[in-house]
């Protein structure tokens, strides 16, 4: 039986141009590009940068509170919260955050000095991000909202494909 079918593939013309047709028509539709398969479509949508903007990031306090320290064999491990900026419904608002950081017991300093100068090392790069797009939004990249005091920024670009 499977002697007749490789002979049939074999010696029989239509089985080779049938093969060669699906290749084509294949090849044809791969090839036709993303024109034919999906369109990209680019959305930017617009951030309200206000509080952004008012924000007094020289004094910039983040409320840190370090909640529970736990231990085990070799680390620690505070849980801090804080006070931070984020996007939130297309605004800039403020937020409640919660963290944990792992601490080796290695350290050659007392754990809450320790504590104390990561604390600030993390305020100082936060201030440091949420400047970077304050100036962004100074820069002509927002705009002013028609009628309001609020500034826009196209902060987000979103991409989608269709097909």
């Amino acid at each position: 039986m499977l002697q007749k079918i490789l002979y049939f593939i074999k010696y029989n013309n239509a089985t080779v141009v049938i093969l060669a047709v699906i290749l084509l028509l294949g090849g044809g539709a791969l090839a036709a590009g993303p024109e034919g398969v999906g369109q990209k479509e680019t959305r930017l949508e617009n951030i309200d940068n206000s509080l952004l903007i008012a924000a007094n990031l020289s004094n910039y306090n983040m409320d840190f509170k370090i909640e529970k320290v736990e231990e085990d064999e070799n680390y620690y491990y505070a849980t801090y919260s804080f006070l931070d900026l984020a996007v939130l419904d297309q605004a800039w608002q403020y937020q409640l955050n919660s963290k944990t950081q792992k601490i080796s017991k290695k350290i050659k300093q007392d754990l809450g000095e320790y504590l104390a100068g990561f604390l600030a090392k993390h305020r100082q790069a936060r201030a440091q991000a949420i400047k970077r797009r304050t100036a962004l939004g100074r820069t002509g990249r927002g705009e002013q909202a028609a009628g309001s005091n609020r500034v826009l920024g196209a902060d987000r670009q979103d991409f989608e494909f269709s097909g």
